[in-house]
């Protein structure tokens, strides 16, 4: 776990190198020793809660950044979980394959394209998804799945993560933050159902994230 979170600091540090020097990145780099220890011990004790999401309002959008910290201990957790996907999630989710996934799904719809000259094709959007994700279905639907009392804690802590606004503190009770590491794992769990209903179907069925192609 250790080095699985160190190999992605460095990535993220390489990419942050040149910013500012009293950005967070170099206080974490002279300090990596201390909070990535920690947080891989609060995460085997499943004590690990995240920072509050921070909102930043521009003209034309508004953003919630997840602390750096934040991006790393739940990618850990993410890379812990990856053996239980093969039993809980459906096969034609091809986004929790990670970058690589891209590839993979365009390479099926080519093939299909080629044997089968299907006469329809259709791709469908679900409409701002991440935002209209309802926090109690959330977390019933994962504990369908999974079982464990301390990771359930965990990704509670996650899913209702409140907001820091120059307004004040936020406690929404819907939308997971679309840059959050979990986020794909939770558009596998929420979307499930959907996934399931279309593979029993005969037609060729193929979705990345909110996007999907029956």
């Amino acid at each position: 776990m250790l080095e699985v979170g160190s190999k992605l600091f460095a990535k993220i540090y390489k990419q942050k190198y040149h910013a500012h020097h009293n950005h967070d990145i170099h206080f974490m780099a002279r300090e990596k020793n201390d909070w990535l220890l920690k947080g891989v011990i609060q995460l085997c004790h499943g004590t690990y809660s995240p920072r509050p999401l921070r909102r930043y309002y521009f003209p034309d959008e508004r953003v919630d950044q997840v602390h750096l910290i934040d991006r790393i201990l739940p990618h850990v957790l993410l890379k812990m979980l990856k053996p239980t996907f093969k039993y809980v999630m459906n096969a034609n989710c091809y986004h929790l394959h990670g970058p690589a996934g891209v590839k993979y799904a365009t390479q099926r719809i080519k093939k299909i394209l080629a044997e089968k000259k299907p006469k329809f094709l259709i791709r469908a959007d679900v409409r701002s998804f991440y935002q209209s994700i309802p926090y109690f279905k959330l977390i019933e639907d994962i504990k369908k799945y999974y079982d464990d009392p301390k990771l359930l804690k965990m990704f509670e802590e996650i899913i209702i993560n409140p907001i820091d606004t120059p307004y004040g503190y936020k406690n929404p009770i819907q939308g997971v933050a679309l840059r959050g590491p979990l986020s794909q794992f939770f558009s596998g769990i929420y979307l499930k159902p959907l996934d399931d209903e279309f593979s029993k179907m005969d037609v060729t069925y193929i979705r990345y994230q909110d996007d999907s192609v029956p």
